[in-house]
């Protein structure tokens, strides 16, 4: 049984549109709002402090557009983070326990092994 959703809109600037678009496929995503639900579910799980992005937001257009356009050019030059951090494991071992359990279900293996 499917649960219900609330919709939400997103709005991002045009310069940085391109680096969304180009990320989706590349994590993998199937979808915009897969990808930002995914980064949703990532945020509220690590309820980390938005030390950089919270003041970023909090200033004008003309310096986020700056901003988003310095990111975007490190995007295309192929930079970012070069490792994973300890969120990336948590979810890993959290879907592999559950997919586990998903393929023991499906050839009706028990908890045994």
């Amino acid at each position: 049984m499917a649960g219900s959703y609330k919709r939400y809109t997103v709005n991002v600037p045009e310069v940085f549109a391109p680096v969304i678009e180009a990320r989706i496929p590349e994590i993998p995503y199937d979808s915009a709002s897969a990808y930002f639900l995914g980064l949703a579910i990532f945020d509220c799980w690590s309820r980390r402090e938005h030390r950089y992005t919270a003041k970023l937001m909090a200033q004008p257009p003309k310096v986020r557009d700056a901003a988003f356009a310095k990111l975007a050019a490190k995007f295309k030059e192929g930079k970012g983070a070069e490792k994973p951090g300890w969120f990336d494991h948590f979810v890993e071992e959290i879907v592999r326990v559950e997919l586990q359990k998903a393929e023991r279900a499906k050839t009706g293996k028990s908890n045994e092994a």
